[in-house]
């Protein structure tokens, strides 16, 4: 029988010293794993962390977001009730001149008593009415006013608006009148219903006091498109049609934006002003805005 001495054989012993020969192995094997558990633990802290952030900034946004809806949807309500009121008060103020046509007697109640503010020339076609400048007597009528069923301006300004309308709507930029001639008492109607709106204070910023007013030369008309009327106007197409063709028919924009300490009223898109085709397209030309620069007059706020 054959002996395998393999059977026999001791075990090997480990040599001395294999611990120590492993132990910077199984060291760098710690330092990997601690290494990616704390690379995996700062990534995912980061991660959350930003996540917590950009719910913040979503949330912040969200908020910005909405109050820009409210006031936007806000100044739209106010700007829909400043027009209603307005076109209340220009439908009575043009009803009311309408009817000064037939009966020009009207009972008139003077509110202010103005001093050093009389204009020599009412007549004139470039005739300055400002917050310094005033009719005299303040009751003054032009005498050659005409009702054109669209609006009532002395004759040669109608004839030119006229024209003017017909060519915007020509060019698809139609637009109507919803404010012209209003007289003295008609003035002191509107300007009372607005200071009972806002105050004096506020009031005289956009609607003239009794005297002041240019609708009272009958050479200023205020344009609508349908039912965007004011501050609407300033957005619409026919804005833009009557700030490059307004002067060819004489109309320029009586109170432009950034003037109002030289006009003395914050800007009116929809208020235009009859000056003759000379002035207007002289004015335009130069890059004038206002009467008061063209003719070197004062103006700003009333004096009292």
């Amino acid at each position: 029988m054959r002996i395998n001495p393999r059977r026999h054989q001791q075990p090997a012993k480990p040599r001395p010293g294999w611990w120590r020969q492993r132990i910077p192995l199984m060291t760098v094997l710690l330092i990997l794993v601690a290494s990616t558990w704390a690379f995996v633990t700062i990534a995912d802290n980061q991660q959350r962390a930003s996540a917590a952030r950009s719910l913040v900034e979503q949330r912040e946004f969200a908020k910005r977001i909405d109050a820009q809806v409210k006031a936007t949807l806000q100044k739209r309500i106010d700007d829909a009730r400043k027009a209603e009121a307005e076109a209340r008060a220009n439908a009575d103020a043009e009803a009311a001149a309408r009817a000064a046509l037939t009966s020009p007697s009207v009972p008139l109640a003077r509110t202010t008593n103005p001093t050093n503010c009389a204009i020599n020339n009412p007549d004139s076609l470039q005739a300055i009415i400002n917050k310094k400048r005033c009719f005299s007597p303040l009751d003054y009528a032009p005498t050659d006013l005409v009702d054109t069923g669209d609006v009532t301006m002395r004759q040669e300004a109608a004839d030119h608006y006229s024209a003017m309308a017909a060519a915007a709507t020509a060019a698809g930029q139609g637009f109507s009148a919803s404010s012209s001639f209003r007289s003295y008492a008609t003035q002191v109607t509107t300007y009372n219903y607005w200071v009972g709106v806002s105050g004096s204070v506020q009031a005289d910023t956009y609607s003239a006091r009794p005297g002041y007013s240019e609708h009272q030369t009958g050479l200023a008309v205020d344009v609508k498109v349908g039912s965007c009327a004011l501050s609407c106007f300033n957005g619409s197409s026919q804005y833009v049609w009557l700030r490059e063709n307004a002067a060819t028919f004489g109309f320029i924009q009586r109170y432009p934006e950034g003037l109002t300490g030289i006009t003395g009223y914050t800007a009116e898109p929809w208020h235009w002003r009859y000056v003759g085709t000379a002035v207007a397209t002289d004015m335009k030309a130069k890059g004038i805005e206002t009467l008061e620069q063209y003719y070197r007059v004062e103006g700003g706020d009333y004096r009292q």
